[in-house]
């Protein structure tokens, strides 16, 4: 869903995406997570948080999907291992 110029206040991570990480990805060894819907850094710590020291080789792409993203770039992009950009929805 686009929603230009409109805050969203969702999770980060919801139930099921922490369950999916710890449950299925980290035991299958995963190499990245490509993370919809980052909006600030502390997001991707969010993610790391999950991932413990355990899952602390795995990699963090953060797609970049609108207005407020590109606000806090800078450190999003000190934040993460790699960038994804969906263009339709800038």
């Amino acid at each position: 869903m686009n929603l230009p110029g409109v805050v969203v206040d969702l999770p980060t991570l919801t139930a099921k995406d922490i369950e999916d990480i710890t449950l299925w990805g980290m035991p299958n060894d995963i190499d990245f997570i490509a993370a919809s819907f980052v909006r600030k850094a502390s997001d991707i710590t969010k993610i790391r948080e999950v991932l413990g020291e355990a899952g602390a080789h795995i990699k963090i792409i953060s797609k970049i999907e609108n207005q407020e993203v590109l606000e806090n770039y800078d450190d999003i992009l000190a934040a993460t291992d790699a960038v994804m950009v969906a263009r339709g929805d800038l």
